[in-house]
């Protein structure tokens, strides 16, 4: 249960700096900074459950964001992050007429292009413009999750035991859960309980209830 309240808290927290973040943008008027005056920001996340990537595009004019965009992309084979990025550039780019000489990206790059140059930020606004741009591709990509799931419920169920499979290293999924709890141990009226989770969902029928005799058996 601490732990469960610990990654709430982080989550929270988490979030909270996302939001004051956007916040810091919204209260320039969109206005980055003087000195950025013709960038172009890429930044990719990825959907591993469908094996899809979501890549945002900013484009920064004169100090200004006057472009945000978020892209689906599928994987069609074992593409890596910077070839799907290769991909998405060039179009994204010839899409909305950009001509800017830098692009700003999460990691190096190992592409050349004849008309730009590739830039990492560490600190500053160009780093903010990063994080903002992934901000809005992890946003998009929890908005289609949200509106895949309530299409298809059984989805969100699958998700949940994939992760939780992953999480504790498991062979098979954990369709079937069972946790129990003893309590009065040393008292004289012993009992334990065990709750069973079915396809991520509470299976109340199958709870079951123990006295507890003789040195733990019933």
């Amino acid at each position: 249960m601490k732990n469960a309240e610990l990654l709430r808290f982080e989550i929270a927290e988490e979030y909270k700096k996302k939001y004051q973040l956007l916040d810091e943008f919204e209260a320039k008027s969109e206005v980055v900074s003087h000195t950025i005056t013709d960038v172009d920001v890429f930044t990719i996340v990825n959907d591993d459950a469908n094996k899809n990537a979501f890549i945002n595009y900013i484009h920064v004019k004169n100090g200004t964001i006057n472009q945000s965009f978020t892209y689906e992309y599928k994987r069609k084979l074992e593409e890596s992050d910077e070839e799907l990025l290769i991909t998405a550039i060039p179009e994204i780019r010839e899409r909305f007429h950009s001509t800017s000489k830098e692009i700003i990206v999460p990691f190096e790059m190992e592409w050349k292009l004849k008309d730009a140059t590739f830039f990492v930020p560490q600190r500053g606004d160009k780093k903010h413009l990063l994080e903002l741009s992934e901000m809005n591709c992890k946003q998009y990509k929890f908005d289609r999750l949200k509106q895949a799931e309530k299409l298809n419920p059984e989805q969100k169920q699958t998700r949940l035991m994939k992760e939780l499979q992953a999480k504790l290293k498991l062979q098979k999924l954990p369709y079937q859960i069972e946790c129990f709890d003893n309590s009065n141990i040393s008292g004289t009226d012993a009992v334990a309980g065990c709750i069973v989770y079915k396809g991520m969902k509470p299976s109340r029928k199958d709870y079951r209830k123990y006295n507890i005799q003789n040195g733990g058996r019933t």
